[in-house]
Order: C-alpha cells, then structure tokens, then sequence
C-alpha cells in the first residue's frame, strides 16, 4: 500500500508538472503580431496591428471593454509610443493617431494613423511589440506603397529596420 501511495504521488506529480510545462506552450506556440503599413501616396498612412488579446491586455494591464473601443486607450497608446515607432528622416517618432480598436476572435486589431512629409521611404519603424514579454516574439510588417508591396521580420534582436 505504501509503494503504491508514493507511486501515485510520483505520478501527479509528473502530471502537474507537464500542464505547468505544456500550459503556457499550448496557449500560443508561436508569439507573433502582424502590422499592416498601408500609405495612401500623400504621406498619409494607416497601420493596423493585430497581436494575441490575451497576451496584448494581459502585459499592458488592459481590460477587453477598455482596449475595444473608438475612444484611445492610456495605457495601449503609451505602450505603443514604446513599441511602435515609425520615425522620419530627422530621426524624431512620429505622432500616431488613434483610429479604434476591435476584437476578432483571439486577436485585438488595433488601428493607428499619421503622416510623414514626402514618404515612408527612408524612415524608420521600431517594432518591439511584446518583446519584452516573449524572447521569441516574432513580429512581421507587411507595407503597401502604391503598387509596391513588401515585407519585414523584426525579432528582439533585431526591433528596427529601414523602409527602403
């Protein structure tokens, strides 16, 4: 009886373990975001970002009826100011405007707007959404300039890249 109770216990044991493991693992294997960079040809742009909502709220402090509304959001803006830089040719960030935010199943799209004098060609965007939460956060920029489409991959140790 007693081999057995001490079998038992090895075995819940192992199996707390494995969900402590496997838990988190299982909640989002890959950590990504997507932004999408769309400028309209006179130096205005839009961007929207899609990241995990769970995640996204769950880091910034954010509540699903604060970060899902037209009216901007404290903290994910001042998160953003951090994390999501697009910076002009003289080297300053650029102000980004609040257009709304939306949840889509498990992803919360949050939309963003500006405008940079002659261009995003040559600026330079910081991309750093959750990287200080998950060493293997990938995050991928798809830009749209007119005809020309492209795409960039950030990861922590690489958060800013030129548009060229």
């Amino acid at each position: 009886m007693r081999r057995f109770r001490s079998c038992c216990a090895v075995l819940l044991s192992l199996a707390f373990l494995a969900t402590l493991i496997a838990g988190p693992a299982m909640a989002h294997p890959l950590h990504t975001s997507l932004a999408e960079l769309t400028e309209k040809g006179t130096g205005d742009f839009t961007v929207s970002l899609r990241v995990f909502a769970d995640d996204f709220m769950s880091h910034t402090g954010v509540t699903e009826a604060n970060a899902t509304t037209p009216v901007p959001n404290a903290r994910i803006l001042s998160y953003l100011m951090r994390h999501f830089v697009i910076i002009d040719r003289s080297s300053r960030g650029l102000p980004l405007k609040w257009c709304g935010s939306r949840r889509v199943e498990d992803l919360l799209v949050i939309c963003l707007s500006g405008r940079v004098a002659g261009g995003l060609r040559g600026t330079r965007i910081r991309y750093s959404v959750l990287t200080d939460l998950f060493p293997d956060q990938i995050n991928v920029l798809q830009l749209s300039t007119g005809a020309r489409r492209k795409s960039l991959l950030f990861t922590p140790a690489e958060t800013t890249r030129t548009i060229r």
